[in-house]
């Protein structure tokens, strides 16, 4: 399922004048420098608005399945008709054309159900073509790990770890692109191509083939197993 991205758009004035946005002036906390970037935040999304020389451009970034729950958790089902939707919301309220929207991170994976705990899983991941799985925080090194390539990342991490009151065991494993490159290889290139399933179709094996080759090694059942003389 689709997550987070980041879409470079077509100028849309209706950002600013639909009413649904409010804006605000990034600030310099240290010096009270008003910079050329003004934000609004809705339901998950970040519009961003970038002034250089006269010349504006418009950003949307973040998770496009919290903005499908209002702006709450992503950790339910995301199916192609909430695709179509959120898409539609988008170009319909926001006036972001889906094919001219350059879409240059993507994030996508998926939500597995566990019946132990996810770190289990977590720890086990060693590397992939050569490279170290890290911890995905410094400050907790159970809550998630991360392998990154010059055009991707792959990450798995407690999805319910932040979660007050945990239903069960959750590992989401996520797929990140870092390059635009990649995903032209998948025929994405603008929002549209998200409404593609041959696009999908691309972005599962490619998802599938790279966790084939992580390297897992289950630490716990290594620390139990029997040893002998």
């Amino acid at each position: 399922m689709f997550d987070g991205l980041k879409i470079k758009c077509n100028n849309t004035p209706a950002w600013e004048q639909g009413g649904r946005l409010r804006f605000v002036l990034s600030v310099v906390e240290q010096t009270g420098e008003v910079l050329s970037v003004k934000e609004a935040k809705h339901n998950g999304l970040t519009f961003r608005i970038i002034n250089r020389g006269g010349i504006e451009t418009h950003l949307c970034l973040g998770s496009i399945h919290r903005y499908k729950n209002g702006g709450a958790l992503n950790d339910d089902r995301f199916t192609y008709s909430d695709v179509v939707r959120v898409l539609g919301d988008l170009s319909g309220d926001y006036e972001i054309d889906l094919h001219t929207a350059k879409l240059l991170h993507l994030e996508y994976g998926v939500n597995l159900a566990l019946n132990f705990k996810p770190q289990r899983i977590i720890h086990s991941a060693i590397y992939h073509r050569g490279v170290p799985f890290v911890s995905l925080s410094r400050r907790c090194t159970d809550y998630g790990a991360i392998c990154s390539h010059e055009d991707y990342e792959i990450k798995l991490y407690d999805k319910a770890h932040n979660q007050k009151k945990k239903q069960g065991y959750l590992l989401r494993v996520e797929m990140r692109t870092r390059r635009t490159r990649l995903l032209s290889s998948c025929g994405i290139n603008c929002l549209a191509d998200l409404l593609n399933l041959n696009c999908w179709e691309r972005l599962k094996q490619f998802f599938a083939a790279k966790l084939c080759e992580v390297v897992f090694v289950d630490l716990e059942a290594i620390s139990h197993a029997a040893t002998t003389t």
